[in-house]
């Protein structure tokens, strides 16, 4: 289990995550939140010519509405968090 905080456009939410791992893949599924009632991810690894190819894939389901704008806004944010970590985890273990 991982505990994390997090703060998007002023509002802050601390969340508990568990993650399951695999040889091509890394998952994680939201156990606690005070402002998504769930949220699942993954990355999946494949290997391809050039190198490897990286799927992520994200689903959540926030506990209040959120405005469109808001969303695409976040979901971009969260791209970015995403792509930066696996990219530092990667240089980290594996450079």
């Amino acid at each position: 289990m991982l505990f994390r905080s997090l703060a998007l456009f002023g509002i802050s939410d601390t969340q508990v995550i568990e993650h399951e791992w695999t040889e091509e893949s890394t998952s994680w599924t939201l156990l606690e939140s005070e402002m998504q009632h769930s949220q699942d991810g993954e990355y999946l690894l494949t290997r391809t010519e050039r190198g490897t190819c990286v799927r992520v894939t994200m689903s959540t389901d926030p506990k209040i509405p959120v405005p469109g704008f808001m969303l695409r806004q976040g979901q971009k944010h969260a791209i970015k968090t995403i792509r930066k970590g696996l990219t530092e985890f990667v240089l980290r273990h594996y450079a």
